[in-house]
Protein backbone atom coordinates (compact mmCIF):
# COMPACT_ATOMS: atom_id res chain seq x y z
CA UNK A 1 0.00 0.00 0.00
CA UNK A 2 2.61 2.47 0.99
CA UNK A 3 4.43 1.72 -2.65
CA UNK A 4 1.21 2.23 -4.78
CA UNK A 5 0.45 5.74 -2.52
CA UNK A 6 3.72 6.71 -3.58
CA UNK A 7 3.70 5.44 -7.02
CA UNK A 8 -0.04 7.26 -7.27
CA UNK A 9 1.70 10.47 -6.08
CA UNK A 10 4.90 10.13 -8.31
CA UNK A 11 2.69 10.38 -11.37
CA UNK A 12 0.81 12.66 -10.87
CA UNK A 13 4.11 15.02 -10.09
CA UNK A 14 5.61 13.68 -13.29
CA UNK A 15 2.33 14.52 -15.39
CA UNK A 16 1.78 17.72 -14.07
CA UNK A 17 -1.23 17.56 -12.02
CA UNK A 18 -2.45 18.88 -9.28
CA UNK A 19 -1.02 16.96 -5.94
CA UNK A 20 -2.24 18.11 -2.75
CA UNK A 21 0.58 20.73 -0.69
CA UNK A 22 1.19 18.65 2.17
CA UNK A 23 2.15 15.68 -0.19
CA UNK A 24 4.41 18.11 -2.73
CA UNK A 25 6.11 19.66 0.53
CA UNK A 26 6.98 16.17 1.56
CA UNK A 27 8.16 14.70 -1.61
CA UNK A 28 10.41 17.95 -1.96
CA UNK A 29 12.14 17.66 1.15
CA UNK A 30 13.08 14.05 0.77
CA UNK A 31 14.03 15.25 -2.47
CA UNK A 32 16.08 17.62 -0.91
CA UNK A 33 17.97 15.55 1.67
CA UNK A 34 18.71 12.65 -1.60
CA UNK A 35 20.10 15.68 -3.51
CA UNK A 36 17.85 15.72 -6.34
CA UNK A 37 15.76 17.78 -7.82
CA UNK A 38 11.53 16.81 -7.22
CA UNK A 39 11.92 15.23 -10.80
CA UNK A 40 14.72 13.18 -10.24
CA UNK A 41 13.43 11.76 -6.70
CA UNK A 42 9.85 11.33 -8.40
CA UNK A 43 11.41 8.78 -11.04
CA UNK A 44 13.62 7.48 -8.06
CA UNK A 45 10.86 6.16 -6.08
CA UNK A 46 8.52 5.51 -9.28
CA UNK A 47 12.01 3.20 -10.29
CA UNK A 48 11.85 1.49 -6.73
CA UNK A 49 8.32 1.14 -6.70
CA UNK A 50 8.43 -0.77 -9.84
CA UNK A 51 11.07 -3.16 -8.59
CA UNK A 52 9.79 -4.40 -5.35
CA UNK A 53 6.26 -4.69 -7.26
CA UNK A 54 8.43 -7.22 -9.58
CA UNK A 55 10.21 -8.75 -6.95
CA UNK A 56 7.23 -9.42 -4.98
CA UNK A 57 5.15 -10.92 -8.43
CA UNK A 58 8.13 -12.71 -9.14
CA UNK A 59 8.08 -14.46 -5.57
CA UNK A 60 4.75 -15.45 -5.59
CA UNK A 61 5.39 -17.01 -9.36
CA UNK A 62 8.40 -18.76 -8.27
CA UNK A 63 5.89 -20.35 -4.96
CA UNK A 64 3.87 -21.36 -7.46
CA UNK A 65 5.85 -22.64 -9.80
CA UNK A 66 7.84 -24.78 -6.82
CA UNK A 67 4.47 -26.22 -5.12
CA UNK A 68 3.99 -27.83 -8.27
CA UNK A 69 3.77 -31.32 -8.58
CA UNK A 70 4.20 -31.11 -12.37
CA UNK A 71 7.43 -30.99 -14.17
CA UNK A 72 8.15 -26.55 -15.29
CA UNK A 73 10.76 -26.34 -17.73
CA UNK A 74 12.33 -23.26 -19.09
CA UNK A 75 14.85 -23.10 -21.98
CA UNK A 76 16.42 -20.61 -23.94
CA UNK A 77 16.43 -20.33 -27.57
CA UNK A 78 19.08 -22.78 -27.89
CA UNK A 79 17.33 -25.00 -26.41
CA UNK A 80 19.38 -25.03 -22.67
CA UNK A 81 17.69 -25.83 -19.98
CA UNK A 82 17.62 -21.91 -17.64
CA UNK A 83 14.60 -22.98 -14.92
CA UNK A 84 14.19 -26.43 -13.28
CA UNK A 85 11.27 -26.38 -10.48
CA UNK A 86 10.98 -29.09 -7.96
CA UNK A 87 8.52 -31.09 -9.52
CA UNK A 88 10.55 -31.33 -12.42
CA UNK A 89 13.83 -32.40 -9.74
CA UNK A 90 11.12 -35.17 -8.27
CA UNK A 91 10.02 -36.67 -11.87
CA UNK A 92 13.33 -36.84 -13.51
CA UNK A 93 15.67 -37.58 -10.56
CA UNK A 94 18.13 -34.21 -10.92
CA UNK A 95 18.35 -30.67 -8.62
CA UNK A 96 18.20 -28.19 -10.69
CA UNK A 97 22.06 -27.36 -10.49
CA UNK A 98 22.65 -30.65 -12.10
CA UNK A 99 21.22 -29.49 -15.38
CA UNK A 100 20.67 -25.52 -15.75
CA UNK A 101 22.84 -24.92 -18.58
CA UNK A 102 22.44 -28.37 -20.13
CA UNK A 103 20.30 -29.09 -23.17
CA UNK A 104 16.53 -30.09 -22.91
CA UNK A 105 17.50 -33.29 -24.49
CA UNK A 106 19.29 -34.71 -22.09
CA UNK A 107 15.88 -35.29 -20.39
CA UNK A 108 14.89 -37.42 -22.88
CA UNK A 109 15.75 -40.88 -24.39
CA UNK A 110 18.48 -41.26 -27.06
CA UNK A 111 16.37 -42.15 -30.25
CA UNK A 112 14.03 -38.77 -29.70
CA UNK A 113 16.70 -36.29 -29.10
CA UNK A 114 17.16 -35.47 -32.79
CA UNK A 115 13.37 -35.19 -33.81
CA UNK A 116 12.53 -33.60 -30.91
CA UNK A 117 14.94 -30.36 -31.58
CA UNK A 118 13.77 -30.54 -34.72
CA UNK A 119 9.85 -30.24 -33.55
CA UNK A 120 10.91 -27.32 -31.09
CA UNK A 121 12.81 -25.80 -33.99
CA UNK A 122 9.25 -25.59 -36.11
CA UNK A 123 7.45 -24.58 -33.29
CA UNK A 124 10.27 -21.56 -32.82
CA UNK A 125 8.74 -20.23 -36.03
CA UNK A 126 4.87 -21.40 -35.76
CA UNK A 127 2.20 -18.88 -35.42
CA UNK A 128 0.70 -20.53 -32.45
CA UNK A 129 2.45 -19.64 -29.26
CA UNK A 130 1.64 -23.14 -27.32
CA UNK A 131 1.00 -26.44 -28.38
CA UNK A 132 0.16 -30.00 -27.03
CA UNK A 133 2.99 -32.38 -27.49
CA UNK A 134 2.73 -36.20 -28.55
CA UNK A 135 0.28 -35.11 -31.11
CA UNK A 136 1.71 -37.59 -33.69
CA UNK A 137 3.39 -39.89 -31.07
CA UNK A 138 3.76 -40.95 -27.63
CA UNK A 139 6.45 -38.56 -25.39
CA UNK A 140 8.56 -40.29 -23.55
CA UNK A 141 11.26 -38.94 -20.67
CA UNK A 142 14.32 -40.47 -19.05
CA UNK A 143 15.34 -40.15 -15.98
CA UNK A 144 18.93 -39.67 -14.12
CA UNK A 145 18.90 -43.33 -13.65
CA UNK A 146 18.34 -44.24 -17.54
CA UNK A 147 14.44 -45.32 -16.78
CA UNK A 148 12.46 -44.22 -19.19
CA UNK A 149 9.00 -42.49 -18.78
CA UNK A 150 5.70 -42.35 -20.74
CA UNK A 151 4.91 -38.38 -20.52
CA UNK A 152 2.57 -35.88 -21.72
CA UNK A 153 3.13 -32.70 -21.80
CA UNK A 154 2.47 -29.32 -23.55
CA UNK A 155 4.95 -26.73 -24.48
CA UNK A 156 4.57 -22.74 -25.08
CA UNK A 157 6.87 -19.70 -26.18
CA UNK A 158 7.68 -16.06 -24.78
CA UNK A 159 9.32 -13.42 -27.22
CA UNK A 160 12.07 -11.39 -25.29
CA UNK A 161 13.40 -8.99 -27.40
CA UNK A 162 15.73 -10.99 -29.77
CA UNK A 163 15.24 -14.28 -27.90
CA UNK A 164 12.50 -16.85 -27.52
CA UNK A 165 11.38 -19.01 -24.03
CA UNK A 166 10.49 -21.84 -24.07
CA UNK A 167 8.37 -23.10 -20.99
CA UNK A 168 7.39 -26.80 -20.59
CA UNK A 169 4.57 -28.72 -18.46
CA UNK A 170 5.24 -32.25 -18.09
CA UNK A 171 3.68 -34.97 -16.26
CA UNK A 172 4.52 -38.37 -15.43
CA UNK A 173 1.66 -40.63 -16.59
CA UNK A 174 3.65 -44.32 -15.63
CA UNK A 175 0.74 -45.12 -13.25
CA UNK A 176 -2.03 -44.20 -15.34
CA UNK A 177 -0.53 -46.18 -18.25
CA UNK A 178 -0.15 -48.78 -15.98
CA UNK A 179 -3.49 -48.90 -14.82
CA UNK A 180 -4.63 -48.50 -18.67
CA UNK A 181 -2.77 -51.71 -19.89
CA UNK A 182 -3.78 -53.61 -16.86
CA UNK A 183 -7.46 -52.79 -17.72
CA UNK A 184 -7.12 -53.86 -21.13
CA UNK A 185 -5.30 -57.17 -20.29
CA UNK A 186 -8.45 -58.37 -18.22
CA UNK A 187 -11.27 -56.76 -20.81
CA UNK A 188 -8.94 -59.35 -23.20
CA UNK A 189 -8.85 -62.33 -20.92
CA UNK A 190 -13.07 -61.83 -20.02
CA UNK A 191 -13.07 -61.26 -23.53
CA UNK A 192 -11.40 -65.15 -24.58
CA UNK A 193 -13.25 -66.63 -21.75
CA UNK A 194 -16.48 -65.27 -22.81
CA UNK A 195 -16.01 -66.43 -26.37
CA UNK A 196 -14.53 -69.89 -25.32
CA UNK A 197 -17.77 -70.14 -22.96
CA UNK A 198 -19.61 -69.64 -26.35
CA UNK A 199 -17.79 -71.78 -28.47
CA UNK A 200 -18.95 -74.70 -25.68
CA UNK A 201 -21.81 -74.00 -25.17
CA UNK A 202 -22.67 -74.29 -29.43
CA UNK A 203 -20.47 -77.61 -29.29
CA UNK A 204 -22.66 -79.20 -26.10
CA UNK A 205 -25.40 -78.71 -28.62
CA UNK A 206 -23.66 -81.01 -30.86
CA UNK A 207 -22.69 -83.60 -28.24
CA UNK A 208 -23.88 -87.21 -28.83
CA UNK A 209 -22.88 -88.55 -25.94
CA UNK A 210 -22.04 -88.03 -22.15
CA UNK A 211 -18.76 -89.00 -22.41
CA UNK A 212 -18.21 -86.32 -25.80
CA UNK A 213 -20.10 -83.77 -23.07
CA UNK A 214 -17.09 -84.51 -20.74
CA UNK A 215 -14.42 -84.58 -23.41
CA UNK A 216 -15.01 -81.08 -24.68
CA UNK A 217 -15.97 -79.91 -21.14
CA UNK A 218 -12.27 -80.60 -20.18
CA UNK A 219 -10.78 -79.19 -23.57
CA UNK A 220 -12.16 -75.67 -22.59
CA UNK A 221 -11.57 -76.31 -18.93
CA UNK A 222 -7.89 -76.08 -20.19
CA UNK A 223 -8.54 -73.55 -22.40
CA UNK A 224 -9.82 -70.97 -19.49
CA UNK A 225 -6.67 -72.36 -17.65
CA UNK A 226 -3.93 -72.56 -19.88
CA UNK A 227 -0.95 -73.00 -17.10
CA UNK A 228 -2.99 -76.42 -16.65
CA UNK A 229 -0.79 -79.02 -19.01
CA UNK A 230 -3.24 -82.07 -18.03
CA UNK A 231 -6.37 -82.63 -16.90
CA UNK A 232 -9.31 -85.58 -16.15
CA UNK A 233 -12.76 -85.80 -15.12
CA UNK A 234 -13.76 -88.26 -12.74
CA UNK A 235 -17.18 -89.01 -12.01
CA UNK A 236 -18.47 -90.98 -8.63
CA UNK A 237 -19.87 -95.03 -8.99
CA UNK A 238 -22.28 -95.28 -6.27
CA UNK A 239 -22.71 -98.54 -7.19
CA UNK A 240 -19.07 -99.51 -6.97
CA UNK A 241 -18.44 -96.91 -4.76
CA UNK A 242 -15.36 -95.37 -6.61
CA UNK A 243 -14.35 -92.39 -9.05
CA UNK A 244 -14.59 -93.64 -12.43
CA UNK A 245 -12.18 -91.77 -14.97
CA UNK A 246 -14.53 -90.40 -17.84
CA UNK A 247 -12.36 -87.88 -19.74
CA UNK A 248 -8.26 -87.38 -19.88
CA UNK A 249 -6.04 -85.41 -21.63
CA UNK A 250 -1.98 -85.52 -20.61
CA UNK A 251 -2.40 -88.97 -19.15
CA UNK A 252 -1.29 -92.12 -20.44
Amino acid sequence: MRFACKYACCMKLLQIRNVPDEVHRTLKSRAALAGMSLSEYALAELRRAAEVALRDSEARLSGIVNIAEDAIISADDQQNIVMFNQGAEKIFGYVADDVIGQPLNVLLPDRFRAIHRTHVDGFAVAPETARSMGQRREIWGRRKTGEEFPAEASISKLALGDHMLFNVILRDITERKHAADELERQVESRTAHLNALLQFSNELLMARSIDEVLRRALKHAQVLVPEAQRGAIYLYDPQGDRLALRASDGFD
